[in-house]
């Protein structure tokens, strides 16, 4: 009885021993190692998430881009080049004889110091008083950046019935 007594002693002394051993070799690092791959997947997660919010905010800042990129675009259009120059001129030629109005234009010198990219035109204009309002019209309306200064409107005396005579500048800002 002793011995067997023994037998079942030993026996649970080794089984608590392998018991202790699997859990500290092998339970333990095993648990460890799920804790940190489950802390891992959540950091993941939330960089995934943080990148998808940042993705729909990159889409809609681009679409404001867009959005002015267009409004660019056309406001870049209103400043006449120096490639286009000579059709700006040829507007303005157009826009007189479509009006029946007669022009002399000279371009003035450029005033030093000024900030914007400028050209300054002198304009004398005759026509009858309503094609000469159509004009000024149409330079005002004109898909240029422009800008009329010191208008000076009165009546021609050529002996002419009805003509009116106007003087101004016509600043064209360039680019």
């Amino acid at each position: 009885m002793v011995n067997s007594q023994r037998k079942i002693y030993i026996s649970l002394t080794v089984f608590f021993i392998v018991l202790i051993s699997l859990i500290t070799f092998v339970a333990y690092p095993l648990f460890a190692e799920i804790k940190g791959s489950s802390e891992d997947f959540i950091s993941e997660k939330e960089k995934l998430l943080l990148l998808q919010q940042e993705k729909g905010k990159f889409h809609e800042e681009k679409a404001v881009f867009e959005n002015y990129d267009q409004d660019l675009e056309k406001l870049d259009k209103l400043f006449i080049s120096p490639e286009s120059f000579m059709e700006f001129v040829h507007f303005l030629e157009a826009s007189a004889q479509n009006y029946q109005v007669e022009i002399e234009k000279s371009i003035k010198r450029e005033e030093e110091g000024d900030p914007w990219g400028s050209t300054t035109f002198q304009i004398s204009a005759t026509g009858f008083f309503p094609s000469l309002l159509q004009f000024l019209e149409r330079l005002q309306n004109a898909p240029y950046l422009i800008e009329i200064l010191n208008l000076n409107i009165y009546s021609a005396d050529k002996g002419e019935h009805n003509l009116i005579e106007s003087n101004f500048l016509l600043r064209v800002f360039t680019t």
